[in-house]
């Protein structure tokens, strides 16, 4: 009997795997099947309304469903653009692309904001899952570094240019308006590798926030946008231009509180080369234009300070160190006698053991 049993089983048709749209009238519902939208029938013991939109259904051979499952664990990944009501939302697809997706049930009472990226079922055109950070989104924005001017050794005229080209437009931007004065859209830091151009960003990023928080009379947490050039780049066409505008879409975001903001760009020469020096592909000449209507469009974008850092600044375009753009170019060069001898100071401190021999 028990044998008879299995094999009646096995001679059972296969079931088919639907997605739960809407429930309908008189115990029917709709139901996404083989890539057509039908009115099928439940169960008696399923209830519509325990059912969600983006559940999966099991059908059987006349479509009509005999039992619930879960949500599908794969599919695209995808970008929120923008949530068009409750249940819609605007997503773009790799290479630009973009799509209404429907939002699934799990999502519904969830914040999304534009950047999040989302797990994508292709086949019913539902997002299922908000994904973790990751790429761009997850890039160092940190909140300001503990790391002043004071702990920035033998560079003291480069500190005193960058205070001139950077926190005094800032912090008096009424007067640099008054007198029609253009203020400084970025700073280009350039010199031998090691001789403390990421140092001096963060120590930008550090004393913006607490010149702001005295000026104010309040506590201003400012934040530090680390972007090291070649993670940006991706083999797929168009993928290092979206991370770029999602680079300055972060900043935008933060910046929007009233807060200053740091985008610092290192190795800038890895990223954005002279369009036209490129052997083997022209990635340039795209990537450029991207950075390059990025940075204007800070032009009427207060509180972002963009700080680009390159061993190589003849390999950088030059339309990006034009006047208007990252046109303060500040060069950070291997110490002399006497800034060693600063640096020295800065890390052997009265409090640190060391063999006096060593110091003669």
């Amino acid at each position: 009997m028990k044998t008879l049993q299995i094999d009646v089983l096995l001679c059972a048709p296969p079931s088919t795997y639907g997605v739960y749209l809407a429930a309908g009238e008189d115990d029917t519902v709709d139901v996404l099947a083989q890539g057509r939208k039908v009115k099928v029938r439940l169960h008696p013991a399923i209830k519509a309304e325990s059912l969600q939109p983006g559940q999966e259904l099991v059908l059987n051979e006349a479509l009509n469903v005999i039992a619930a499952a879960g949500y599908e664990i794969q599919g695209d990944v995808v970008v929120l653009k923008e949530r068009l009501d409750g249940e819609r939302a605007i997503v773009t697809l790799r290479a630009d692309g973009e799509k209404i997706a429907v939002i699934a049930d799990p999502l519904r009472s969830m914040r999304l904001n534009p950047g999040d990226q989302l797990l994508m079922d292709p086949k019913s055109g539902y997002v299922l899952e908000r994904l973790p950070k990751s790429e761009v989104q997850d890039l160092a924005l940190e909140e300001v570094p503990d790391v002043g001017y004071e702990d920035v050794g033998g560079l003291s005229a480069q500190i005193h240019a960058i205070e001139d080209a950077v926190e005094l437009p800032y912090l008096y931007a009424d007067d640099y308006k008054e007198h029609k004065l253009r203020p400084t859209k970025g700073v280009l830091l350039y010199g031998p590798p090691g001789c403390g151009k990421t140092m001096i960003a963060k120590a930008v990023a550090n004393s913006l926030a607490q010149k702001v928080s005295k000026k104010r009379g309040e506590t201003i947490n400012g934040y530090f946008l680390n972007v090291k050039g070649p993670e940006l780049l991706d083999k797929f066409v168009g993928e290092t231009e979206r991370k770029i505008r999602e680079v300055f879409r972060k900043a935008k975001e933060k910046a929007a509180d009233d807060v200053p903001v740091v985008i610092f760009f290192d190795e800038m020469d890895a990223l954005f080369r002279t369009r036209g020096s490129g052997i083997s592909s022209d990635v340039e000449h795209t990537i450029v234009p991207q950075f390059l209507t990025e940075v204007d469009g800070v032009e009427g974008l207060r509180n972002v300070v963009v700080i680009g850092a390159s061993n190589r600044p003849d390999l950088i375009d030059p339309a990006i160190l034009r006047p208007g753009r990252l046109d303060v170019k500040i060069k950070i060069d291997r110490p002399d006698r006497a800034a060693a001898g600063d640096i020295f100071h800065k890390y052997l401190t009265p409090d640190l053991p060391v063999a006096r021999p060593l110091l003669q």
